[in-house]
């Protein structure tokens, strides 16, 4: 990352761009090198021609070779796929003299789709199975470990860290244009800067090292634990309002023209003033900013995962009776995902819920989840950053469609701590 600040790039991978999901290909057998067959719409009747190109394969046999052919419509027709190969077959029988191959030719011929599948490879096999996620996202975010911070697109990987000494490296929060708000711990301070999409850094603050960093809407908190005071600054560092007295905060969130803190069994409200504007009994976790000046949070006492306006007015709750809730996110477009469940790395019961509406059931619910600590979504894609689940091991981040499709696990990428969606553009 380049920039203004501290943070320098100390490794930049110059790997392959990602592969896009849109450029899989449908790879198929076929007769002849430039073929064009009829593609399916979803569906399933021929509606347009698309081409074909292929690669040949030496099958050992006088003036015969199979051909490999790539259908560039990412749909794999079953029936053209089986036309082809019978046709296949027919020209090469006459051709075989010997009686027990041309047996087992005249086999293939009858039971073909099945028998030639068998024959692919795994990588083949793969690509078919990926057949339908033509189109999905490529993941891309803005990783946060203890030691760096990462951006990471698909397979590339570019890593950055602060000066000698730097750690403890958090994602707060974006703006509306992509910037992101990290927080790192260097010598003797507490830094907060922004990140933009075009991976340039600027340092806004500086605070005694202790100092807790929280997100804010527009901008973020710093808490300081010996005189329990939060204060808000802008995007641009500039301090907002007088500091409020918060006795025992363990989370904080700026909302519209609040700040709002939880810790010591209370969930309270504080205006710009500094005065506090209400208290709830509550005893949970997880604050998580949401649209139109509301914010979510997880009631562990009830199991419910809350939804409140900044004056503390209740507009929904979700019930999670038997499964604790971990982890909530919440996407630009206002969609809440939630994290319940005992994830582990072996017998775990961890599922995500996806939330486009808080008064209905969940849009998706995605199970299979591992050993899950955070989660985050953005409007296209779920994440879920695993734990590692050995002491030689790295973590890792699942990713999935906001459908529930598996999208893959981006893998050497540390020990994720927190993560935001983060896609970068030009400089």
């Amino acid at each position: 990352f380049t920039g203004s600040s501290t943070m320098d790039v100390m490794l930049a991978h110059a790997t392959e761009p990602p592969k896009r999901l849109l450029n899989f290909v449908v790879p198929v057998f076929c007769e002849i090198a430039c073929l064009v067959l009829h593609a399916q719409d979803g569906t399933g009747r021929h509606t347009a021609e698309s081409e074909m190109r292929a690669a040949a394969i030496d099958t050992g046999m006088k003036s015969f070779k199979v051909w490999l052919v790539i259908l560039e419509s990412g749909r794999f027709d079953h029936d053209g796929f089986n036309d082809v190969f019978r046709r296949q077959l027919a020209e090469l029988l006459p051709r075989v003299s010997d009686a027990r191959r041309q047996a087992g030719v005249e086999a293939m011929r009858r039971n073909i789709v099945w028998t030639m599948l068998m024959l692919t490879t795994t990588a083949l096999a793969a690509v078919l199975i990926h057949a339908n996620a033509v189109g999905a996202p490529v993941p891309s975010l803005l990783v946060a470990t203890p030691t760096f911070l990462m951006y990471a697109e698909g397979d590339r990987r570019q890593p950055a860290v602060a000066s000698t000494g730097g750690g403890g490296y958090r994602v707060l929060s974006a703006t509306s244009d992509g910037t992101v708000f990290v927080s790192f711990d260097d010598g003797a301070f507490a830094n907060v800067e922004t990140i933009t999409p075009a991976l340039t850094s600027r340092k806004l603050k500086m605070f005694p090292r202790g100092t807790t960093i929280f997100p804010a809407t527009d901008g973020f908190l710093a808490y300081e634990p010996s005189a329990q005071l939060v204060r808000r600054y802008d995007a641009r560092g500039s301090l907002i309002g007088a500091p409020v007295v918060a006795l025992g905060a363990t989370e904080a969130l700026g909302v519209a023209d609040a700040i709002v803190t939880l810790g010591n069994g209370r969930l309270r409200t504080f205006e710009r003033s500094g005065r506090e504007r209400r208290e709830v009994n509550l005893d949970g976790n997880s604050l998580t900013p949401l649209p139109d000046a509301r914010f979510a949070v997880y009631d562990a006492r009830d199991g419910e995962v809350r939804a409140y306006t900044a004056a503390l007015e209740q507009t929904a709750q979700l019930r999670y009776v038997g499964l604790p809730v971990r982890a909530l996110a919440s996407a630009p477009d206002g969609a809440l995902a939630v994290l319940a469940g005992t994830p582990a790395c072996v017998t775990s019961n961890a599922e995500i819920d996806v939330f486009t509406d808080l008064h209905a059931q969940p849009a998706v619910r995605i199970h299979g989840i591992g050993n899950a600590r955070a989660i985050a979504v953005g409007t296209d894609t779920v994440y879920a950053v695993n734990a590692p689940c050995g002491t030689e091991q790295e973590g890792s981040v699942s990713a999935y469609g906001r459908d529930g499709t598996p999208l893959g696990t981006m893998r050497n990428m540390g020990t994720p701590t927190s993560i935001i969606p983060f896609r970068r553009t030009a400089s």
